[in-house]
This record gives structure tokens, C-alpha cells and sequence, in this order.
């Protein structure tokens, strides 16, 4: 059964956020078990269901802020790294 707490609970683990690329709204819903990454961070990789971009997302901790990224753009700045 499902309760108004843990209603409440799955609310406050949902994120509103926009695709870098589209700009199309989406929502993020935390999972109770997330993967987290090498530098201890919430991490989540999703495709956008507009554009097809694959996103990056981690949630801060210090203020749980969902903060998104383009895969592709990222994989441009290390490579553009590694020739200079």
C-alpha cells in the first residue's frame, strides 16, 4: 500500500529539468538505489525523448541541484584536449 509519505518522498526525488540541446522539458525521477560515480556523485546518463542527445546528469549534494550536461559536448572538450 502505498502511503502519503512515501508519495511525498518520490515528489521530493523528482528533478524538473530542459535539454541543452532542444530546450525540451523533462522530468527526473531519483532512483532509491542510484549509481553513484568515481567522485561520489549521484550520477544518471538519459536520452532526451525529443532530440535523441544523450544527457548526463549528477545531483549535488551539497544542495541536491540536478545539473545536466550534453554527452557529446563533453566528449568534444577531452578530445580537443588530448590534441592540443
Amino acid at each position: 500500500m502505498i502511503t502519503e509519505t512515501d508519495e511525498l518522498m518520490a515528489c521530493s526525488r523528482a528533478h524538473i529539468a530542459a535539454c541543452p540541446t532542444c530546450t525540451a522539458v523533462f522530468t527526473l525521477h531519483r532512483s532509491p538505489t542510484p549509481h553513484m560515480d568515481e567522485c561520489g556523485f549521484e550520477s544518471y546518463t538519459i536520452e532526451c525523448s525529443q532530440c535523441g542527445t544523450t544527457l548526463s546528469s549528477i545531483v549535488d549534494p551539497t544542495d541536491e541541484t540536478l545539473l545536466v550536461s550534453e554527452v557529446a559536448a563533453y566528449n568534444d572538450v577531452i578530445k580537443s584536449r588530448q590534441v592540443a
